[in-house]
């Protein structure tokens, strides 16, 4: 009885680390970040709300449709201040549009 116990018990830890791999590697949407803002303490000029996005595709910030655009969508729909951290975000290039009219 105690191996069935025990083959239990790693049948469970497998299935539950390959649950966890898949919710970690899974891309943020853009309905994802506005969330997290959201539900996050602070959002004012004084207490801006720390955002860090891991292996989120800005794409080529040029488009109109990229990741870069829905990144201040999902900031703007949120309504709060926002401190970003972009260092581990994937850009295709390295071009910068701030605004959206200066994009194709």
């Amino acid at each position: 009885m105690k191996r069935v116990y025990i083959i239990f018990a790693i049948l469970l830890f497998f299935v539950a680390s390959l649950f966890i791999v898949a919710c970690k590697s899974a891309p943020m949407t853009k309905e994802d970040i506005e969330a997290n803002i959201i539900n996050a303490p602070g959002g004012t000029k004084e207490n801006p709300v720390k955002l860090s996005l891991k292996d989120f595709d800005l794409g080529d910030m040029r488009s109109k449709g990229c990741g870069w655009f829905s990144l201040l969508d999902a900031i703007e729909a949120a309504g709060k201040i926002v401190s970003l951290d972009l260092s581990g975000c994937k850009l295709e290039t390295n071009a910068f549009a701030h605004r959206i009219d200066l994009c194709v």
